[in-house]
């Protein structure tokens, strides 16, 4: 049986910029608050230097080294946060007794995952936005993924007090903001044009948050009163949102469940972005932002709250209404408890995943459990699906 204890082993380390990275750390901060034991085996080295590594410390959580995988123990259940690492070491992960639980934070499959869902060795597949979940669990089923494979979504959670709420910013100027991982892809071909193209009757500013020269080359010539940050480190992701009275975020991506969204929403940042993904489902347009479909829509609606600070100031109090009611602690803890037992119901090892499916093959019920019939049966048969 499963360890009593309520126990967590993350593989992969949390940062403050970035979409996997940040929701892993405001997951962690939940988890503890939870009480539950979070140990962290990094994938990479160098983590004890990261300033994050101080906040796990007072936290509680347990660091080890890159890929300390000693440390498992038999049925403990190992999180990976879109990390490509982990797929590639998951035959150490099932060595140690440990069953791996990959959450996807992107609307695509790695390579990897869709290769090994068929043999099972990934016991579970978690999501935050239950569209992106359907969607990637009729691919990976249609790949042959195993009976036995347990997919879930769950509420993610934003710690508030790490994103406090300004209800006041400048007035002698109207600041745009683009916060992302310099990746070209997360900038529109479109987004010189529409800055360009707003109008104020203050002065205009922008800042950039992850923007590098390959970003460059996409966007082309930007304005001067744009100030341009290649990483967030040279920016604290909190004085970007202080700063800026909107988020105008045209891309060439469809976003999952869009963590800078969350922490947007959070400070009083009003959101103007594009009308497709996990957008969508976070903003109502009008009311808690602006959905776009096309560059002039973008540039329109910032002219708007450029010229009406009190309707900017109204659809970031209702934003942020509808955060805490989203991320409640009391509504994302529900959800992991909810999550952390159905962990129970996983197979103990991927080894017992393994004699039942021998089990059944030769006719002999598996005790205490489904009886998965041959593999060919199991890739016919719908894989677990579970809301939280």
């Amino acid at each position: 049986m499963v360890p009593s204890t309520p126990r967590l082993v993350i593989h992969g380390f949390p940062s403050s910029g970035g979409g996997a990275g940040t929701e892993l750390r405001h997951q962690i901060r939940l988890w503890r608050k939870m009480d539950i034991e979070v140990c962290l085996i990094p994938s990479t080295g160098g983590s004890s230097a990261l300033p994050e590594h101080r906040e796990l410390t007072e936290l509680g959580v347990r660091v080890f080294l890159q890929d300390e995988w000693k440390i498992l123990r038999p049925g403990d259940r190992v999180l990976s946060f879109c990390n490509q690492h982990t797929l590639k070491r998951i035959d150490q992960i099932i060595h140690a007794g440990a069953l791996l639980v990959f959450i996807n934070c992107m609307t695509e499959l790695f390579g990897m995952e869709r290769g090994l869902a068929p043999e099972g060795k990934i016991a579970a597949f978690g999501y935050q936005n239950p569209a992106v979940r359907g969607k990637l669990e009729a691919e990976l089923r249609g790949s042959g993924c195993r009976d036995s494979t347990l997919f879930f979504d769950f509420e993610p959670w934003l710690d508030p007090e790490l994103f406090p709420f300004h209800f006041a910013r400048d007035a002698n100027s109207f600041v745009m903001g683009h916060i992302s991982r310099p990746d070209p892809a997360k900038f529109s071909n479109d987004t010189a044009a529409i800055y360009n193209a707003v109008e104020s009757p203050v002065p205009k500013r922008g800042i950039f948050l992850g923007f590098n020269f390959r970003c460059a080359a996409k966007t082309g010539p930007l304005p001067d009163w744009i100030d341009r940050f290649s990483s967030h480190s040279q920016m604290d992701p909190r004085e970007f949102y202080r700063r800026c009275h909107v988020i105008l975020q045209p891309t060439d991506t469809t976003e999952n469940w869009p963590r800078i969204g969350l922490e947007a929403m959070a400070s009083g940042t009003v959101l103007i972005v594009d009308d497709r993904g996990g957008w969508q489902r976070m903003i109502e347009h009008g009311k808690t932002g602006f959905l776009c479909k096309t560059p002039e829509e973008f540039s329109s609606y910032a002219s708007l709250l450029a010229r009406d600070p009190e309707l900017r100031g109204k659809i970031a109090r209702q934003a942020y209404e509808v955060f805490m009611e989203r991320t409640s602690y009391a509504k994302c803890a529900e959800s992991w408890s909810r999550v952390m037992k159905l962990f129970e119901s996983l197979p103990y090892t991927y080894h017992e995943v393994q004699k039942k499916l021998v089990q059944s093959d030769s006719g002999v019920g598996a005790e205490g459990g489904v009886s998965h019939g041959t593999m060919g049966e199991a890739r016919k048969r719908p894989a677990r699906r579970i809301g939280i």
